[in-house]
């Protein structure tokens, strides 16, 4: 959704903030707080125009309750707002509350990378999520970015494009910060879990069902964003589990995640640290937006490349789930030890099925290409979710279908065993 506002200020606001900023060294002269020199999204200048001080006017420090708390995300040329701040130049304060401060924040959490409270502060958690942001951008966009945890004048237009990263972020547990805490999974397990609807239940009985079985792998589909972090939170503090996390929206649904925050997508959990995520909107995703997660992690002991995905699910899509089957398993192949998870929206023995099935193998036995009574099924009569291992790489595994009442899916888990 955009909503276009326009905004303007008095010269002496303008002269207020203006002085602040200089004070601040936020615009690269003095001062603390700016970045190493790189690449950047339409530019990063230290020099303000004038007619752009009075969008600046809320840069600075005010007193507190001074600023307001709301976050009004809303796009405008192109550019990301939060109704705070609209430069690009200044730096937020550690220790006051800044508008500046408050829209990095509203932006971060936009963008899935959880700063804490919005207050205007830029405190420890919000450095944090903004290193991991800087640390992203650096990764997938070659930004050349000091990852200090600041925005700075090469940040900020990063900042003003996050819509077009939204969704893409790892969650705010990192992806390369060792959990505390692992006890009690079982080291080989992983397990796909569609949600369904994530507005129809509470994430609080999904995470207990997940924490269950124990798995030190899990996949979701139907995932909103902003519910990320609510597992994480819930399988850490209750459960008494630490995970990485991953997320990609794929498409936005109001309707299942709410109006604001509504990117609705693939996440992928470990309790070892996800490296070299990949995120992958299919060439033909059908009705909606339909893709993959990837990542490389540890199971068991040894690194596996994991593959979490959601095939578009209309019948008359056979078409494309056939061309997103090609597309998932030409990559998947390229590795030895591969996992393959997730909601097909289609039966084992479904045409589209086939190329899967050339090099991989589902881990329930009785759920090959051909139809089989014996396959457990996972959706309604049918099955649907699957977990495929790379022929040839893996033991037989043991596997599990799970009834729940908190979705119309069942759970799945296999216990796999690499074979080199």
């Amino acid at each position: 959704m955009s909503i276009h506002k326009h905004w303007t200020a008095t010269a002496a606001l303008a002269l207020t903030a203006a002085l602040t900023l200089t004070a601040c060294g936020g615009e690269g002269g003095g001062g603390g707080g700016g970045e190493d020199s790189g690449k950047g999204v339409g530019g990063g200048a230290a020099k303000a125009k004038s007619a752009e001080l009075g969008a600046r006017a809320g840069a600075g420090a005010r007193k507190p309750g001074a600023l307001k708390k709301k976050c009004d995300i809303y796009s405008q040329n192109y550019k990301m707002y939060a109704g705070h701040y609209r430069g690009t130049s200044a730096v937020p304060s550690g220790t006051a509350d800044t508008a500046a401060g408050r829209e990095a924040q509203c932006l971060l959490q936009y963008g899935h990378f959880s700063p804490g409270t919005i207050d205007g502060i830029f405190g420890k958690n919000s450095k944090r999520a903004m290193k991991r942001f800087q640390e992203y951008v650096n990764s997938t966009q070659h930004a050349g970015l000091k990852a200090d945890g600041l925005p700075g004048p090469k940040s900020w237009p990063y900042l003003r494009k996050i819509n077009e990263y939204d969704g893409q972020m790892p969650s705010a547990s990192g992806a390369g910060e060792r959990p505390a805490k692992a006890a009690g999974v079982v080291s080989n397990r992983v397990l796909t879990f569609n949600l369904h609807g994530p507005g129809k239940h509470k994430v609080e009985d999904q995470a207990a069902e997940i924490a269950k079985y124990k798995p030190t792998v899990f996949g979701t589909q139907e995932t909103c964003g902003d519910k990320v972090d609510d597992f994480l939170r819930e399988l850490k503090n209750k459960h008494g589990v630490e995970y990485y996390a991953i997320f990609r929206g794929f498409s936005h649904k109001v309707s299942q995640c709410g109006l604001f925050n509504n990117s609705y997508g693939q996440a992928l959990f470990s309790t070892k640290p996800l490296r070299d995520y990949k995120f992958v909107k299919y060439d033909d995703s059908g009705h909606e937006g339909r893709g993959y997660v990837a990542a490389t992690t540890e199971i068991g002991g040894k690194d596996v490349r994991v593959f979490n995905t959601h095939l578009a699910s209309k019948d008359d899509e056979r078409d494309e789930r056939a061309s997103q089957v090609r597309q998932l398993e030409g990559e998947a192949r390229k590795h030895n030890r591969a996992v393959v998870m997730g909601d097909f929206n289609a039966q084992q023995h479904w045409p589209e099925m086939r190329p899967l099935y050339q090099h991989f193998t589902e881990a329930d036995p009785y759920c090959g290409a051909t139809y089989d009574g014996r396959c457990k099924p996972t959706f309604g009569k049918g099955k649907f979710d699957y977990v495929f291992l790379r022929r040839g790489a893996y033991s037989p595994p043991g596997v599990g279908v799970h009834e729940t009442p908190h979705s119309d899916h069942r759970i799945v888990h296999a216990d796999i065993k690499a074979r080199f």
